[in-house]
């Protein structure tokens, strides 16, 4: 009996041990198969990024909407060339008066927002200013409306130390 005893001890030993190197072995299975789903996990997050950027690069390319000469003039707020509250624009943003031009906003002519469907916040950009005047190129925001008498215009929001002037073959691309 006690054979047997110790026969079913040494077996048992045999058996556990048996497990024990398969927990082991499959503990690391798992921690390689983790460390390889995480890898395969950046790989793809990577993967998706790239597709995200091509796709967000194919949407601007295809809604860009470009204008050719449009008339570009300079305003500044104050009553006289707006309303009775030229600090407030027509999307009601209240304007920094001591540095209008740090804003970078435009009032779009009607027919921007009618015609062509432009929205307060749009974003858009200016091109063909001469050298002299190249500050007012780039990105700037639509935030008002110019008076109805004008079509094919924009006004750059300034400040009094900013040049004035009036262009007539700036390109206008709606950017967003």
């Amino acid at each position: 009996m006690e054979n047997k005893n110790l026969l079913t001890i040494i077996v048992s030993l045999f058996f556990g041990f048996i497990i024990v190197i398969v927990i082991i072995s499959t503990n690391e299975k798992i921690d390689d198969l983790t460390n390889d789903f995480k890898y395969q996990t950046k790989l793809l997050n990577r993967k998706i990024d790239k597709l995200n950027n091509q796709l967000s690069e194919n949407q601007y390319s295809q809604n860009k909407i470009e204008f050719e000469n449009v008339i570009t003039t300079v305003y500044h707020p104050v009553k006289g060339q707006c309303d009775s509250t030229p600090n407030i624009t027509a999307s009601c943003e209240k304007i920094n008066m001591n540095n209008p031009y740090g804003h970078r906003w435009i009032a779009v002519s009607r027919d921007f927002l009618n015609k062509y469907n432009f929205k307060y916040g749009d974003v858009v950009e200016l091109s063909g200013f001469p050298k002299e005047n190249n500050q007012y190129n780039g990105k700037w925001t639509i935030n008002d409306t110019m008076n109805k008498r004008f079509e094919n215009h924009i006004d750059l929001l300034v400040g009094k130390k900013q040049p004035v002037g009036k262009w007539t073959n700036i390109k206008l691309t709606k950017i967003n």
